[in-house]
C-alpha cells in the first residue's frame, strides 16, 4: 500500500534551501481506483484496511512536501503541480487521486482539518482531598499525554492500529472517567461550605449566593484570561515546523475567535466550530454545574427532603437523557479512540462524545452525587458508620466495583465484536456508566473521610500531598500546551512505542569530517554484488567524489530482524533471582500487614529478631518510613539537621537537570549548527556548570560522618577501630544493595527492551561493560578505569565517595585524641588537591576542566578525556570535599548550641557563600567561552587547581549557615516538611537517572531536534555550512527492518570519514 505518511525533510527545505523562495507543503491526498467498474488488487487491500474504523483510513494520504524542489521547473500553479506527480506516481498501481483535500500551505490546510498553598477551612478537615485531587491529575494528564502521541502523523500506523485498539489500551484510556472525580470534589466541598456558613448565619441569602458564583468566575478567569492570551498570541511565534501550523496555529485562530465561549463557560456547547484550550471544557461544565448546585441549596436550605430528591431527578435525567439521545441517534455508548479519530483529534467533532463527555446533562452525577454525599458528611461528619471489620470489606468491594468494575468492562466491550451489534445495549449501559462509576468514586471520598482506607488514606493524606494538589488545578490547565509544543515541535513523525572540514577545524563544533548515518542497506545494496561494507564504501566515493573528497569508513554496525542478543543462562539466572526476591519483597509486605502485632497505642510494631529483619523489606514500612517525617531514629543527627534533606534535595535537582540537558545532545541532532551555537553559549556553559554541585553530596556525607563520630566519642570516650569497620561496612552494604540490582539490569535485560537506530549506541555499550567490568563497580574502583568505558558511569560518584569515607574515618580514627591533627589533616588534604590539579594540569598542558563540546557531548565521549578524568572523578580532584565536611562537621558539632545569627553577619554570610559557589560557576562560563580559553594554560592551572577548593567551602558555608540560624527564606524553603521525604528519595534517584534518560535516547527513531525557543541563543545559520554534507542522515528503521518486503532486510549505523581526494 502507499506510505500512509511521508515527510520531506522540513528544515532542508526552508532554511537550508537555495531556492530563493522555498515553500514547503502539508496535503491529504484522496485516493481512488482509477476504473471505478473494475477495482484493482491493491485498491481491494485499501478498501478493506480502511473499512475497518480501528484502522486509519489508508485511502487518505498526509504528505509533506518541498514544493519549491519538487515543482521548482513546473511552469503551472502548485496544485497542478502536485497533482500531476501524485497521478504519475499511483497510476501505475491503478489508482487516481480524486482531489486534494487540504490547501497547500500549512495554514488552510490545518483549517480544514481542524474546522469539523494554603490551605482553606474545609481542607482543614478534609486531609485526603488532596491527594485524591493530586492522583487524579496525574493520571488523566498521563492519558492525555499518551492520546497526544497520535495527534500528528506516526512513522509506524500499523502498530498504532494495533496497540490502541487492544484491550489494554482502551481500558488504559477509558480511566478518563475518573475525572468525574473533579467534579464530586467541587460540589462535595461547595455543599460543605454551604452548609458551615448556614450554621452561623442561619440562612443564607441569593447574594450570598450570587457572591459565589463571582468568586468561582474570578478564580476560573485569571488563569484563563492569560493563558488564552498567550496561546492566541504568542506561542505561536515560538519556532516552526513540519506539525507547528497543524498543532499550534490551530490553537491560535481558535483562541483569537473563540475566546469569548471561553470567558463566558459556555465553550462545551461550540465544539462544532473548533475550541480554545480543549481541555477547558470541563471549567465550562463545572461552571455550569456550580450555578446549579447553588441555587439548588439556596433553594432546599430550610427542606432537606428537597435536596436527596431534587438530586434524585439530575440522575434521572441524566440516565433518561443519555438512554434516548444514544437509542435514538443509534450511537455507540462512549467513543472508541480509533488511530483516525485521534489523528488532529477529529474525535472531538463526534456527536456522541460531544453527548456523552462535554454536555452539562452528561455530567450531572457529579453533582448529584456530591451534593448527597457532602449533605451526609456536613451532618454525621462525627458519627462512624462503618465500624465492623466486615463493613470495611464491603466498602472496598463497592468501590472497587462501582469504578474500575465500570472501566474494565467498558474497555471489554469496546474491543468486542459485540461493540456494534447492539445499539439498545449500548443505550442501556452507556446511560448508567457514568451514574454508577461516579458514585464508586463518590463513596470512596466519603469513606477514606471516615476513616477506612488504611495504607491508601495514609498516601493520601501525606503532607506533601496539601502542596501537590493545590498545584493541581494550574497542572491540569497548562499541561495540554506542553503536549502541544512537544508535538508541534518534532521534525518527523512519531515513532509510536508499545512500551517508550572548515566546521571540523574548531574544536567547539561536530566533527565535519565523520558524518555518523544510519543506511538500510538492503535499500541501497540490492543491485551490488559486494559485501555491505564494499557496497556503502562504493556508495559514499559515488556521492562525495563530485565534492573532490575521498570517503573511508571508519565505524560499521548492522543490524536484520534477528536481535543480536541471545538469552543466556547467565540471564535466566539473573531473572530468577531478580524475580525470586521481588515475590519475597511483596510477600513480606503482605505477611506483614496481615499479621504484625500492634501494641494498644498503636506504636510501633513488636516482633522477633527474625521479624525486624523482615521487615526491613516491607514496602508498607518502608513507604511509610519515607513518607512519615516522624518515623525518625530518636539519636541521630537528623533530628538536629532539619535542612540537610533539603540542601541534598536541590542537589540532586540541579545535577540531574545538567545531565539531562548533555544526555540530549548524547545522540545524533537534526540541527547541528544549533547545537555548536548552544554549548558555546556563556547562558548553556554556565548551566553546565552547576553539575560541581554534586560536590554538595561529598560535603554532606563528610559532615554527617564526623557529626555522627564525635557524637559517639562523647558517649563511649575512646573509638576503636572495630567501629571505624563497622561503618565501612555498613556503607558498602547500603551502596552496593541498588548497584547490584541495577548492574544486573543493565548487562541482562535493558537491552532486549527495544531496538531502533539508536539503541545499539545507546544501550549496547552499558550492556557490555556491566558484563565485563561489573567487579570494579563493587570493589568502588570505577573512577580508575574510564579509558575503556564504565558501567552506569554515573555511578563514579559512589567510587570517589567510598574511597574518601575510608580515608575520613582513619583520619578521625587518628586524631580523635587531638582535634589540631584533625585541621592540620584537612588542611594538607586541600593542599595535596591544589598542588596535584596545577601541575598535573601544567605539565600535560590541559585546560583547566573540559568544555563540553558538541563533538564531546556526542557518544559522551568527554568521558575518555584525560582532563575530564583528571578534574572531575579521581579521588585527588574530590578532597576538598572531604576536607571542608572534616572541618565544618567539628565546628558543628562543637559550637552548634552557639548563635552567630545576626543582621550584619546574615549580610556577610550571603555574599561569601555567593561569591564562592556561583562566582566560580559564572566565571568558568565566561572563561570557557571567551577567547582567552585556550590562550594562557598557566591561567588555566592556577585557577583549575583552586577553582573547586573555593567553590565546595560556599557549598560547606552554605550549609553550617543554614545550621546555626541563617538563610531566612531560604532556610524555611529547606526546612519545609516534605523535603525530609524528597530528601531521602534522592539517592535513589541519582542511582537510576542515567537509565531514564538512556532509554528515552535509545527509543528516538530520528536525530534529536535542539530547539532554540528553549534555549533562545543563537538566530541565523552560516551560510557556508549549506555546502557541507549532511552531519547526521538517517533511514526509516522500522520500514527497513519491519516493513520491508526484501527477506533478510539489513540496517547499518556508519561513521565515514571524508579525506581529500588528493591528499597531496
Amino acid at each position: 500500500m502507499p506510505d500512509l505518511f511521508n515527510f520531506d525533510d522540513y528544515d532542508k527545505c526552508i532554511f537550508y534551501s537555495t531556492d530563493p523562495e522555498p515553500t514547503y507543503c502539508r496535503v491529504t491526498i484522496e485516493l481512488v481506483p482509477k476504473n471505478l467498474s473494475q477495482s484493482n488488487a491493491i485498491w481491494r487491500i485499501i478498501e478493506k484496511v480502511s473499512s475497518n474504523k480501528k484502522n486509519y483510513r489508508h485511502d487518505l494520504l498526509r504528505h509533506g512536501i518541498c514544493a519549491s524542489k519538487k515543482c521548482g521547473k513546473y511552469e503551472g500553479t502548485i496544485p497542478e503541480c502536485l497533482n500531476r506527480i501524485y497521478k504519475t506516481k499511483y497510476g501505475h498501481l491503478g489508482l487516481d487521486v480524486e482531489n486534494l483535500l487540504s490547501a497547500f500551505s500549512l495554514s488552510d490546510n490545518i483549517r480544514s482539518i481542524i474546522n469539523q498553598n494554603t490551605k482553606n477551612r474545609t481542607n482543614n478537615y478534609l486531609p485526603a482531598l488532596q491527594g485524591i485531587r493530586f492522583f487524579t491529575s496525574v493520571l488523566v494528564i498521563a492519558i492525555h499525554a499518551i492520546m497526544s502521541s497520535a495527534l500528528v502523523a506516526v512513522s509506524n500506523p500499523q502498530t498504532v492500529e494495533k496497540s490502541i485498539t487492544s484491550f489494554t489500551s482502551v481500558a488504559l484510556i477509558s480511566h478518563l472517567i475518573l475525572f468525574q472525580t473533579f467534579f464530586v470534589i467541587s460540589f462535595f466541598l461547595t455543599t460543605i461550605n454551604f452548609y458551615s456558613h448556614l450554621r452561623r448565619a442561619h440562612y443564607v441569602t441569593l447574594e450570598d449566593v450570587l457572591r459565589k458564583i463571582v468568586k468561582r468566575y474570578i478564580r476560573f478567569t485569571s488563569a484563563q484570561v492569560i493563558l488564552i492570551a498567550l496561546q492566541s498570541r504568542w506561542f505561536v511565534h515560538l519556532s516552526r515546523g513540519l506539525f507547528w501550523e497543524q498543532v499550534m496555529g490551530s490553537e491560535a485562530r481558535l483562541c483569537s475567535e473563540m475566546w469569548w465561549t471561553n470567558l463566558l463557560y459556555i465553550n462545551n456547547f461550540f465544539f462544532d466550530h473548533g475550541l480554545c484550550l480543549l481541555h477547558t471544557w470541563s471549567l465550562s461544565a463545572d461552571f455550569q454545574l456550580t450555578v446549579i448546585g447553588l441555587l439548588i441549596l439556596w433553594w432546599t436550605q430550610k427542606n432537606s427532603k428537597r435536596l436527596f430528591l431534587v438530586s434524585g431527578g439530575l440522575l434521572l435525567v441524566q440516565v433518561t437523557w443519555t438512554f434516548f439521545y444514544l437509542g435514538w441517534n443509534n450511537f455507540e455508548f462512549g467513543t472508541l479512540y480509533t488511530p483516525e479519530s485521534l489523528y488532529g483529534f477529529t474525535f472531538l467533532f463526534r456527536k456522541e462524545w460531544q453527548a456523552t463527555w462535554t454536555t452539562t446533562v452528561s455530567n450531572l452525577a457529579g453533582l448529584a452525587w456530591g451534593l448527597l454525599f457532602g449533605y451526609i458528611y456536613s451532618h454525621r461528619q462525627n458519627n462512624t458508620f462503618i465500624t465492623k471489620k466486615s463493613d470495611h470489606i464491603w466498602w472496598y468491594a463497592i468501590v472497587l466495583i462501582s469504578t474500575f468494575g465500570t472501566i474494565f468492562f467498558s474497555g471489554y466491550y469496546k474491543t468486542s465484536d459485540y461493540y456494534s451489534s447492539s445499539r439498545w445495549f449500548a443505550a442501556s449501559y452507556g446511560s448508567i456508566e457514568k451514574v454508577v462509576c461516579v458514585f464508586g468514586i463518590s463513596l470512596f471520598i466519603f469513606g477514606t473521610l471516615q476513616g477506612l482506607g488504611g495504607f491508601v488514606r495514609n498516601v493520601l493524606e501525606w503532607a506533601p500531598m496539601h502542596t501537590l494538589g493545590t498545584l493541581s488545578f494550574g497542572a491540569y490547565l497548562v499541561h495540554f500546551v506542553f503536549l502541544n509544543i512537544d508535538n508541534a515541535l518534532k521534525r518527523n513523525p512519531s515513532y509510536f512505542s508499545p512500551y517508550l572540514i572548515k566546521a571540523s577545524s574548531n574544536k567547539r563544533n561536530y566533527r565535519y569530517d565523520l558524518l555518523r548515518h544510519g543506511i538500510c542497506a538492503s535499500w541501497k545494496c540490492e543491485h551490488f554484488n559486494e559485501t555491505i561494507s564494499e557496497c556503502l564504501s562504493q556508495i559514499y566515493k559515488s556521492k562525495y567524489g563530485r565534492l573532490g573528497l575521498g570517503t573511508r569508513i571508519n565505524q560499521l554496525h548492522c543490524e536484520t530482524t534477528e536481535s543480536g542478543y541471545v538469552i543466556t543462562t547467565k540471564d535466566c539466572i539473573i531473572w530468577t533471582v531478580l524475580g525470586t526476591y521481588v515475590v519475597f519483597v511483596v510477600l513480606v509486605s503482605v505477611w506483614l500487614a496481615i499479621y504484625g502485632k500492634k501494641s494498644v497505642k498503636n506504636e510501633d510494631r513488636k516482633f522477633s529478631s527474625v521479624g525486624n529483619f523482615l521487615s526491613a523489606f516491607s514496602l508498607v514500612d518502608n513507604v511509610n518510613s519515607i513518607i512519615n517525617k516522624n518515623v525518625r531514629k530518636q539519636g541521630t543527627p537528623n533530628n538536629y539537621l532539619p535542612t540537610i534533606a533539603g540542601i541534598r534535595f536541590f542537589a540532586s535537582f540541579s545535577v540531574i537537570l545538567v545531565h539531562g540537558l548533555a544526555a540530549a545532545l548524547q545522540i545524533a541532532t537534526a540541527n547541528a549548527q544549533a547545537v555548536e551555537k548552544l554549548t558555546t553559549s556563556f547562558i548553556a556553559v554556565s548551566i553546565g556548570n552547576f553539575s560541581i554541585f554534586v560536590q554538595t553530596f561529598f560535603v554532606l556525607s563528610f559532615f554527617l560522618m564526623t557529626i555522627n563520630f564525635y557524637s559517639d566519642l562523647k558517649r563511649v570516650q575512646h573509638v576503636t577501630f572495630r567501629y571505624v569497620l563497622r561503618k565501612i561496612i555498613k556503607r558498602y552494604i547500603r551502596f552496593t544493595s541498588g548497584q547490584i540490582i541495577l548492574i544486573a539490569l543493565h548487562s541482562t535485560w535493558f537491552i532486549r527492551l527495544s531496538r531502533g537506530p539508536f539503541w545499539e549506541q545507546v544501550m549496547g555499550p552499558d550492556h557490555r561493560q556491566c558484563n565485563e567490568k561489573w567487579w570494579i563497580n563493587l570493589l568502588y574502583i570505577s573512577n580508575f578505569f574510564f579509558d575503556d568505558g564504565a558501567c552506569s558511569l554515573h555511578t563514579w560518584y559512589l567510587s570517589v565517595d567510598f574511597q574518601l569515607t575510608l580515608l575520613g574515618l582513619l583520619i578521625l580514627w587518628l586524631t580523635q585524641k587531638n582535634p589540631r591533627r584533625l585541621f592540620l589533616a584537612s588542611k594538607t588534604l586541600l593542599f595535596l588537591q591544589i598542588v596535584w590539579t596545577f601541575l598535573y594540569l601544567r605539565w600535560n598542558d590541559f585546560e583547566f576542566s573540559a568544555a563540553f563540546t558538541p563533538e564531546l557531548l556526542y557518544d559522551f565521549k568527554f568521558t575518555f578525556s584525560k582532563e575530564w578524568q583528571a578534574t572531575w572523578i579521581s579521588t585527588m580532584s574530590n578532597l576538598a570535599g572531604l576536607a571542608w565536611g572534616l572541618i565544618f562537621g567539628y565546628l558543628y558539632s562543637h559550637l552548634q548550641n552557639n548563635a552567630f545569627s545576626t543582621k550584619r553577619v546574615n549580610v556577610w554570610w550571603y555574599a561569601i557563600v555567593i561569591i564562592c559557589t556561583f562566582g566560580t560557576i559564572f566565571f568558568s562560563g565566561f572563561y570557557k567561552t571567551s577567547d582567552y580559553y585556550s590562550n594562557s594554560r598557566w591561567f588555566a592551572a592556577s585557577y583549575g587547581s583552586i577553582e573547586k577548593v573555593v567553590c565546595v567551602f560556599g557549598i560547606s558555608f552554605f550549609i553550617f549557615g543554614t545550621l546555626q540560624g541563617l538563610g531566612g527564606f531560604i532556610r524555611n524553603v529547606l526546612e519545609w516538611a516534605p523535603m525530609h521525604t524528597l530528601g531521602k528519595l534522592s539517592f535513589g534517584a541519582y542511582l537510576i537517572h542515567f537509565v531514564f534518560f538512556s532509554i528515552d535516547n535509545a527509543l528516538k527513531r530520528y536525530p534529536t531536534y535542539v530547539s532554540p525557543y528553549l534555549m533562545v541563543l543563537y538566530s541565523f545559520i552560516d551560510e557556508e555550512y549549506k555546502l557541507i554534507p549532511n552531519l547526521f542522515g538517517f533511514d526509516d528503521f522500522d520500514k527497513c527492518i519491519y516493513y520491508s518486503s526484501d527477506l533478510k532486510p539489513i540496517y547499518c549505523k556508519v561513521t565515514i570519514e571524508l579525506l581529500p581526494k588528493d591528499c597531496s
